[in-house]
């Protein structure tokens, strides 16, 4: 229970026999000993190393395997929340972040892209993302460089790129991070993401340009 940083629902323990990875069942009844629920699962159900399995949809069957699939959530599971490989009508995430110029200079300046997609159902409404830089090696990103107000519209499936402000005189090997904030979205704990950028090569560098003979 420590592992995760929040379960949003009640907590109780029970005594459960430890379950097979390669293939198990589990059989949920009622305090009668009628049957609620239960699942046979194989290990083929899954694609994702040390990632829990979850149920996509509760109206589907639940012996389906294509109903089941490896959870993609940042702790490989999700307790207590809704599963992360369930449709969600507003989702946002993060695709991806780099610097635009992926090939500048220390000391120069450069803007950050983020790709933002809608895994969601529905086509997102207004959001904002914030980018921030860690300013004192410690690896957490404390100070917001730049902030974009989204008003387009984002079509299920789609992506977005965004770009920042430029940030100034980088010269080492810096954390950067960007945040959605969107008041809709039905799962935030993939509104955050995090990257390393750093210059290919300093001001001053030497080059091999003859080889005399």
């Amino acid at each position: 229970v420590n592992y995760y940083r929040h379960i949003p629902s009640r907590i109780v323990v029970v005594p459960l026999p430890v379950l097979n990875n390669d293939a198990d069942g589990v059989i949920l009844r009622d305090r009668r000993g009628s049957v609620m629920d239960s699942v046979r699962y194989a290990s083929n159900w899954g694609n994702r190393s040390n990632a829990s399995l979850e149920r996509k949809e509760i109206s589907a069957p639940s012996n389906n395997p294509n109903n089941w699939a490896s959870s993609l959530d940042i702790e490989f599971s999700t307790p207590g929340r809704l599963n992360s490989v369930t449709p969600k009508e507003q989702d946002l995430t993060i695709a991806s972040l780099k610097a635009d110029n992926e090939f500048f200079r220390s000391g120069e300046s450069v803007a950050i892209n983020a790709v933002v997609r809608n895994q969601g159902q529905n086509p997102s409404t207004q959001f904002t993302i914030t980018f921030s830089v860690d300013t004192d090696s410690n690896n957490i990103p404390d100070r917001i460089f730049s902030s974009r107000t989204i008003s387009n519209q984002i079509n299920p499936a789609d992506s977005i790129v965004v770009t920042s402000d430029l940030l100034t005189n980088i010269v080492k090997r810096t954390l950067i991070s960007v945040t959605i904030h969107y008041p809709s979205d039905n799962d935030t704990l993939n509104n955050y993401f995090e990257s390393f950028i750093e210059s290919v090569y300093p001001h001053f560098f030497s080059l091999i340009t003859v080889v005399m003979y």
